[in-house]
C-alpha cells in the first residue's frame, strides 16, 4: 500500500472464511475503507465501488481467481492479491497478473504488511 494510511484507501475482500473476516475487522480498525463479499453471483448485485485493492483469501483457488478477475473489472483496480492454495495453480494466477500472497502462517496483520510493503514472501 503505497498510499499514506491517512489517504482513503478502498479494499474489496473476497472470502467467507475466518481469514477474510479477520482482514475485514483489521482494516476497519485501521480505518481503511473495505467491503467483504462472500459470493460474486449475489454480492455483485449491491453497489460495488471503485477499489484500490482486491484481496481474495478464500479457501478455493478457483473462487479466488474468478473473484480477482471479475472484481478487477468491476472495481477498476489494477492491484489484486490472492492466496494460491495449490502449487499447480500458481501459473494461472501469475498469467492473470494476480499477486500471490505466500506465507506458511497468514494472518490479517501479515497480509496488511505484505500489501503495504509490497513484500509478498515472508
Amino acid at each position: 500500500m503505497e498510499k499514506d494510511e491517512k489517504t482513503t484507501c478502498k479494499i474489496i475482500i473476497f472470502g467467507k472464511n475466518k481469514l477474510a473476516k479477520d482482514c475485514e475487522a483489521f482494516f476497519n480498525a485501521k480505518r481503511i475503507e473495505c467491503k467483504r463479499i462472500e459470493k460474486i453471483e449475489t454480492d455483485l448485485k449491491y453497489n460495488i465501488w471503485k477499489a484500490d485493492y482486491i484481496l481474495a483469501v478464500d479457501d478455493s483457488d478457483y473462487e479466488n481467481l474468478v473473484a480477482c478477475t471479475v472484481l478487477r473489472m468491476c472495481c477498476d483496480s489494477d492491484d489484486s492479491y490472492a492466496i494460491c492454495n495449490e502449487e499447480q495453480n500458481r501459473k494461472i494466477f501469475l498469467e492473470n497478473k494476480i499477486t500471490i500472497l505466500e506465507d506458511t502462517i497468514l494472518s490479517e496483520k501479515t497480509i496488511y504488511r505484505m500489501m503495504k510493503e509490497k513484500c509478498y514472501v515472508l
